[in-house]
């Protein structure tokens, strides 16, 4: 914090006290560097310079001047500068953004496994409530049509015998069509499809009945961290 800290207050200070021949904006990199360079040798002020030079990217340069690029922040700002991806950055800074890193992807695989190793189980539960749902229907429509041959009346009154008689038929019925339990399974079965077809579609494959009351889903179906 306090490294940071002396980065804005150089660059504060060098706004309102420093002053160039050359506007520093117009300045080459490599006469950036060597200015600043024969400045420090003269125990001169190296703020703007530093300031100018810390803001500049995308650029190339050679041994030497990395070497004088990194001493004119390292004077100015005090703390490690490196010279990496077209640009200089505080070394300290960095190393503090990858130790985040690791943390974060630490606990993005330890979330992904967690879910891969609950979705089984919750696939399974799902699975079975399927089934038994369509094992009760199964049976209670077999019960009602058993009901009704000996207590058509009986039958036919009962709540749960009409629905089901509403929705599949009577067991003597001439109209043609799928029966409550058909009509169930095929539901059943499109559902799962669909949810299989959406699993499809995303990039790790994480099947969406185990994560569908998880709110970072679209964060984890995306993994960047190369879980292993």
């Amino acid at each position: 914090m306090r490294f940071l800290l002396a980065i804005s207050i150089a660059f504060f200070l060098s706004t309102t006290t420093g002053k160039s021949e050359t506007p520093l904006t117009e300045m080459r990199i490599s006469d950036l560097i060597s200015t600043c360079a024969e400045i420090i040798e003269r125990d001169g002020d190296v703020a703007i310079y530093a300031r100018e030079l810390f803001s500049r990217s995308r650029f190339n340069v050679g041994v030497q001047n990395e070497e004088n690029g990194k001493r004119c922040l390292e004077t100015a700002f005090g703390g490690a500068f490196k010279f990496e991806d077209g640009r200089f950055v505080p070394g300290k800074y960095n190393d503090l953004e990858a130790g985040r890193q690791e943390t974060l992807r630490g606990r993005f695989c330890e979330l992904k496994d967690l879910i891969e190793e609950t979705a089984q189980t919750i696939k399974l539960a799902k699975d079975a409530e399927q089934d038994r749902r369509a094992e009760t229907l199964n049976a209670t429509i077999e019960a009602c049509n058993e009901w009704f041959v000996t207590d058509e009346i009986g039958a036919i009154t009962n709540d749960v015998c009409n629905s089901i008689f509403t929705s599949g038929g009577l067991p003597n019925s001439e109209i043609a069509g799928p029966t409550a339990s058909e009509l169930l399974l095929a539901q059943l079965i499109n559902r799962s499809a669909i949810i299989e077809l959406e699993t499809l579609t995303e990039p790790d494959l994480i099947p969406l009945m185990a994560i569908a009351e998880f709110d970072a889903s679209t964060k984890l179906g995306n993994d960047n961290f190369d879980c292993q």
